[in-house]
Parts: C-alpha cells; sequence; structure tokens
C-alpha cells in the first residue's frame, strides 16, 4: 500500500512539473527552457517513476511498456501547459496567437499532441531500457 500511494504522488508530482514547465516555456523562461533540458527532465521523472512503481519486478518489456506509456503523458501535459497561458489569456497571450499565423490554434495543439503521443513513445521506451540496463549492470 505504501508503494501504491508513492508511486501515485510521484506520477502527480511528474505530471505537475511536466504541465508547468510547459507553462514556464511560454513566459519569462521561455529561454532558459529549451528542448533537451526538458525532454531531460521529463527523462528523470520517468525513470524515477519506473524505480519506484515497478521495483524489484522490472523485467525488460514491462519497463519498455511502461516508458512507452509515461514519456508520452507527461509530454502531452508539457504541451497542455504551452496551451495553457493561450487558452486562458495569461500574460497577454491569446488563443489565436498560439502556433503563429501558419494554421489555428486547433489544428496546431492537435499536431503537437500527436508528435508528443509518437515521440514520447519512442524517447519512453528508450527510457525504460536504459532503466533495465542499469538495474542488470548493478547487480
Amino acid at each position: 500500500m505504501q508503494r501504491a500511494a508513492s508511486s501515485t504522488a510521484l506520477i502527480a508530482a511528474a505530471g505537475g512539473l511536466a504541465f508547468t514547465l510547459g507553462v514556464l516555456a511560454v513566459g519569462a523562461w521561455a529561454d532558459a527552457l529549451s528542448v533537451p533540458i526538458v525532454l531531460t527532465v521529463i527523462a528523470v521523472a520517468v525513470g524515477a517513476m519506473l524505480r519506484l512503481t515497478l521495483g524489484t519486478l522490472r523485467s525488460l518489456p514491462t519497463c519498455v511498456v511502461v516508458g512507452a506509456l509515461l514519456y508520452p503523458a507527461l509530454l502531452a501535459l508539457f504541451v497542455l501547459g504551452i496551451f495553457a497561458p493561450y487558452l486562458g489569456g495569461w500574460g497577454g497571450h491569446y488563443l489565436e496567437e498560439f502556433g503563429g499565423n501558419d494554421a489555428d490554434w486547433d489544428s496546431w495543439l492537435t499536431f503537437l499532441l500527436v508528435a508528443a503521443g509518437i515521440s514520447g513513445a519512442v524517447f519512453g521506451a528508450f527510457v525504460g531500457l536504459v532503466a533495465w540496463l542499469v538495474r542488470v549492470v548493478r547487480r
């Protein structure tokens, strides 16, 4: 029961962190939050979640699948965090400005969420593989 509560708290905290990073990426921290930094923070969070939630039961397929599910979920929350200031009109951002002038906001949001799902699954599977390898090498 303790592990389930800890896992739930970690997943909620990682989701909140990903969303907050998205909001900050639009505001004053936009220059400091580059894509590699965000991807690394999410990868560390997924690795920590894998370690805590799976514990000693980490088989290769389990790590890869859980990583491929968690990473895109956090990446999608990051995208929604980027979208939130435009939707809410925070800081002088308006919904019509989201994504620039090339397409409507709904096209951009759909594209970003699909890209987060696909790329997140690939990155997450890799993070799961690395988490499994770290466990095997430690033994």
